[in-house]
């Protein structure tokens, strides 16, 4: 379980060295505005230093949701692995919202992590 409070950057990663597909779910998304933010190709780099927050797809996460696949998927709706059989992700994190209220809110979030060789999507 995770908690942010607003607007946190809680870490880019693209998941390069795991064999697994994972999920957030948003318990409580304090500002309504939290969720996925992820680059728009899993063969987009990502410097930390220069890639702005623009170049990120927003997609927040209501309370009681979960964001569903962001890692890549081929045409028979199989996940897509590396050579070394981890899964394809583009880069990503969780960004907590930011609605410019001096009182505090949180966003509360679970990650669910699942074989991707067990886990065909529909």
């Amino acid at each position: 379980m995770w908690a942010a409070g607003q607007g946190v950057n809680c870490g880019v990663r693209n998941l390069s060295d795991t064999i697994f597909c994972e999920v957030y779910a948003c318990i409580v998304n304090g500002t309504g505005q939290g969720g996925i933010q992820y680059l728009k190709s899993s063969k987009e780099e990502h410097d930390p230093l220069a890639t702005p927050d623009s170049k990120f797809e927003n997609l927040p996460v209501p309370s009681f949701y979960e964001h569903g696949p962001i890692w890549d998927i081929d045409a028979q709706k199989k996940t897509v692995f590396r050579e070394n059989g981890t899964v394809v992700y583009p880069w990503h994190k969780w960004q907590s919202g930011n609605n410019g209220s001096l009182i505090q809110s949180f966003d509360i979030w679970i990650t669910f992590e699942f074989n991707a060789q067990l886990s065909p999507l529909p």
